[in-house]
């Protein structure tokens, strides 16, 4: 799936495989003081933005390097109106 298609006709929720390029990431602390993601994730037909919790992260930080080529598993998410995706599992391609 392309993440064209992604913005086009996935709903809330859906569960996705989709791979691509990690071309900006900026990290904050949560309330807890635990460091997550919000990443510019890019292919060849758009872009979105990719989130990263503190667990996921934790699980698979090596993954989320930035110009790094990878496949995530995660969810739709919408948020003001945008579709996002909230990542579950990573691994590099």
């Amino acid at each position: 799936i392309t993440i064209k298609k992604i913005k086009e006709s996935s709903k809330e929720n859906d569960l996705i495989v989709v791979g691509g390029l990690i071309s900006n990431m900026r990290d904050i602390l949560t309330k807890n003081g635990d460091k997550m993601f919000f990443i510019k994730f890019v292919d060849l037909t758009d872009e979105i933005e990719l989130v990263v919790f503190p667990r996921t992260l934790a699980e698979f930080s090596s993954v989320f390097v930035p110009d790094q080529c990878i496949v995530v598993k995660a969810r739709v998410s919408l948020r003001n109106g945008e579709k996002t995706l909230i990542a579950e599992k990573a691994k590099k391609l």
